[in-house]
């Protein structure tokens, strides 16, 4: 399950620290409304970014005051510039989007050895909407999406060019637990939370396929070091093993230590680690 969804963007922003939060409307001298974050810092205040969106996921930065954001069920790509979202998105692709599937995961990342990448992940679907789940366990048979994928777009001339296909995952049983939380580590590398698909057998290890798991690639879309389960693909792109469903993940921003990864998730079966620490979170809470 995707944690929430986002009727409008607020910016939460503190010395240093920026976050972003689900609201509805603002009220005067801190006070909140339906939907409204409860703020006690008072080093923190609540701006009203942009409203209109439909079902947004994810945030990422191309620069100050330039803000890509996704439409889960669109599969579309708004850009927000100085507060205002332009009229056209930058990408629009086909998306299955019933339950937990659609457009998931944004991350951006940009350096002198590289054009400035825009990572996306979403379920690909060769019509929009078009799968049939009537529960969030269970799809109907046909029209089943082309996978789960994760794709770099090169952002040159206000564009996203070039798409290249990183990470083709499962996208079944479905419809529920495709995770999505996407970002760049401290180490430059792209890590992406997939949950269990709906999948009981994941719980295996023999029956691992990219599902289930914090999996770790370069930008240019290779295998990082030694696999924690195998040597092989995809048992070498596991960061981490035994996600059921993921909400969030970043690395700690006040040390920018590689080895200190926070994951925020409802229930974990198995956890591998590869001399690194993962926090897991359990509603927001330390175990």
């Amino acid at each position: 399950m995707i944690g929430f969804f986002l009727p409008c963007i607020l910016i939460l922003s503190l010395t240093a620290i920026m976050n972003f939060t689900s609201a509805t409307k603002a009220t005067p001298e801190g006070s909140i409304s339906s939907g409204m974050p409860d703020i006690k810092d008072p080093n923190l205040r609540v701006e009203s970014v942009s409203e209109g969106l439909e079902l947004p996921t994810s945030i990422a930065f191309l620069a100050r005051n330039d803000i890509l954001v996704l439409e889960k069920d669109k599969g579309t790509v708004p850009r927000i510039v100085n507060d205002n979202m332009l009229p056209e998105p930058l990408l629009d692709v086909n998306v299955a989007n019933k339950n937990e599937r659609g457009m998931l995961g944004l991350a951006v990342t940009a350096s002198e050895k590289y054009p400035t990448y825009v990572f996306l992940y979403y379920t690909e679907s060769a019509e929009d909407g078009n799968d049939d789940c009537p529960r969030s366990n269970h799809c109907n048979p046909g029209n089943e999406p082309l996978g789960n994928r994760l794709y770099r777009y090169e952002y040159a001339n206000d564009k996203l060019l070039n798409p290249k296909l990183m990470l083709d995952l499962p996208a079944t049983p479905g419809p529920s637990h495709n995770g999505g939380s996407l970002i760049i580590g401290p180490d430059n590398d792209v890590y992406l939370s997939i949950g269990d698909v709906r999948s009981e057998s994941i719980q295996n290890i023999s029956s691992i396929d990219g599902r289930g798991g914090i999996l770790r690639i370069t930008q240019d879309g290779q295998e990082v070091g030694e696999g924690i389960i195998g040597n092989s693909r995809p048992l070498n792109l596991y960061y981490a093993y035994g996600i059921r469903n993921s909400f969030g993940m970043d690395f700690d921003p006040l040390t920018g230590k590689q080895t200190k990864l926070y994951l925020i998730q409802r229930i974990c079966w198995t956890l591998a680690e590869n001399q690194n620490t993962i926090h897991l979170s359990l509603h927001g809470q330390e175990p």
